[in-house]
């Protein structure tokens, strides 16, 4: 197998792992899988992989970074045919955060898994880096959203942080592990929470 040399074919083969990475997370959950899949699914040597990621929750950083300018770039998009407005457009803003989310099932539960999982087998710099893109998207993200929809009870900033917050909660009780799920299929007294319904309830409150 040719080995990438040009920064090109680096990124192309980063790239590659990191679309085979999302596959395995869609198939088969964050806990199932481990560095051999990931490199199978990318049809790459194990040692190949380890060229580019030292560790599972190396290569699922980057997923989850991916999966946010992916979204991010989704809301700018959305957010430029939005007419500026000094009234509140709260409806507008909600049905466009929660079709947005609720059509990322991949990078909702990134988020839910990013403080709990990834965080703890990172080097400090690197995670550092992660940290400071995050807020600065969010901050730049939340910029754009206060210019369209001029928020009075709290900047647009401080709404995606508490948004990510509540969703980072909400993944785990909508979309419980196969074991949880199966209890809570067979146990009617259990509740049955629905992720958009509770993000739009949720996001409402937020905006209150």
């Amino acid at each position: 197998m040719k080995r990438a040399y040009s920064d090109e074919a680096k990124q192309e083969r980063e790239d590659q792992i990191i679309a085979a990475a999302e596959s395995l997370l869609i198939e088969k959950g964050y806990h199932a899988i481990n560095m051999d899949q990931v490199a199978r699914a990318a049809g790459l040597a194990k040692g190949t992989v380890y060229l580019y990621f030292k560790t599972k929750e190396d290569v699922f950083l980057k997923v989850f970074e991916r999966q946010g300018g992916l979204w991010g770039d989704e809301i700018e998009q959305a957010l430029v045919t939005i007419e500026p407005t000094h009234e509140p457009a709260q409806s507008r803003l909600i049905e466009l955060l929660v079709h947005s989310l609720v059509s990322r099932p991949l990078f909702t539960r990134l988020v839910a898994l990013s403080p709990i999982i990834f965080e703890y087998n990172i080097p400090p710099e690197q995670l550092r880096v992660n940290k400071l893109w995050v807020y600065d998207n969010l901050r730049r993200l939340g910029d754009r959203i206060d210019e369209v929809f001029h928020l009075r009870s709290t900047g647009g900033a401080q709404l995606l942080l508490r948004l990510f917050i509540v969703v980072a909660g909400l993944e785990g009780f909508a979309h419980p592990s196969p074991i949880a799920k199966e209890i809570y299929d067979t146990e009617p007294s259990l509740p049955k929470i629905d992720f958009e319904t509770e993000l739009r309830t949720l996001l409402t409150l937020l905006l209150q």
